[in-house]
């Protein structure tokens, strides 16, 4: 599997047993209510290659700094959380990544 979605279903965590096995390159947690990105997420070791991450329409104030962990990413999507500021760390990474 290269893309999961999991739009508008409602989850407070992520479990390990919920994904796919298998690298995952694309995931979408838009409208899942979060006000924190799911600590689990940078322990799965099937999302170590994810490039696209969708946290879009959430609830999000602040983005937890261990989401650089998932160094593969070279899109992430932060649209429409309650974000107060943008990440510093945001202008180290490779040139074609987008961020919105």
């Amino acid at each position: 599997m290269n893309s999961l979605k999991m739009e508008e279903i409602l989850m407070e965590c992520i479990q390990s047993s919920t994904l796919p096995s298998g690298k995952i390159y694309e995931l979408d947690l838009s409208y899942q209510k979060f006000k924190t990105i799911p600590i689990k997420l940078f322990e799965m070791e099937n999302l170590k290659q994810l490039q696209l991450l969708n946290l879009s329409d959430n609830l999000l104030v602040e983005i937890d700094p261990r989401i650089w962990i998932l160094e593969n990413i070279t899109s992430l999507n932060l649209r429409y959380n309650q974000l107060k500021q943008i990440p510093s760390e945001v202008s180290k990474l490779k040139s074609d990544f987008i961020f919105f």
